[in-house]
């Protein structure tokens, strides 16, 4: 019996780590305050050494009116969609940020966050997760990860550096989370292209960070028109991240 029962064991185990490619969708969730709810689809894919996560905004719910009518500013992406891609043997992960209507493609190492591992527990999807915590940017984000998909690293948006794939994150204000909805592992090669192949220059998040506080500055004003009406322009100092203090 012993015998049979680590065999089986043996054949188990190569299954589930001779996995080669893994698809997650997730609901990417806004709640953000003055603002409507919204949440958007969005995908993981990864191979061994590499990962893309789209976001896909052309499916964000809201028309022209809407948008409008809440002041919402909806950047015009190429192809609708932003992306995130991960070269794991280059610690680099390549994305476009924005301030208005301008693009600035960045490249960042991709090990930035500093995880606390608690003992937290929770099945998300069938999987077994552990909660992890960290703060970054201004928030307090709460992840769970499982290390139950053949995989040491992975993860929605920018995040990532904990040991399995995050099923799971939001802010603890409750203002953001991307949550797993479908998952898919396959063992097979998939080949993930970059999408930003072709840029030529990238600046570091320090430097996005530096240009959209001038920005912020440049924006943040009360005027007054030629009848004495006072209005007041603002740009949020939060997207995912805090960006003013």
């Amino acid at each position: 019996m012993k015998k049979i029962l680590s065999i089986f064991f043996i054949t188990v185990a190569t299954t589930l780590f001779s996995q080669s490619s893994l698809s997650i969708k997730y609901n990417y969730e806004y709640n953000w305050k003055n603002a409507p709810n919204y949440t958007i689809p969005s995908l993981l894919k990864m191979g061994d050494d590499k990962s893309l996560f789209i976001i896909d905004h052309s499916k964000n719910g809201f028309n022209d009116d809407e948008l409008e009518a809440n002041n919402i500013i909806q950047v015009k992406l190429k192809n609708n969609f932003v992306a995130y891609y991960k070269d794991y043997n280059k610690d680099s992960i390549y994305y476009d940020n924005t301030i208005i209507f301008k693009h600035f493609p960045t490249k960042d190492p991709i090990q930035i966050f500093k995880w606390e591992l608690t003992k937290q527990t929770k099945t998300i999807l069938g999987f077994n997760c552990q909660r992890a915590v960290m703060r970054h940017y201004g928030r307090t984000y709460h992840a769970f990860f499982t290390t139950e998909l053949g995989f040491t690293h992975g993860g929605p948006w920018k995040f990532d550096g904990l040991p399995g794939v995050i099923l799971e994150v939001y802010s603890l204000d409750n203002e953001f989370k991307i949550t797993a909805t479908e998952i898919q592992l396959k063992n097979e090669d998939i080949t993930i292209d970059n999408p930003y192949k072709e840029t030529k220059k990238f600046i570091d998040f320090k430097e996005y960070q530096r240009l959209y506080q001038k920005n912020y500055k440049e924006s943040n004003k009360t005027e007054i028109d030629t009848e004495g009406n006072t209005s007041v322009r603002s740009v949020s100092k939060c997207q995912i991240e805090c960006l003013v203090d």
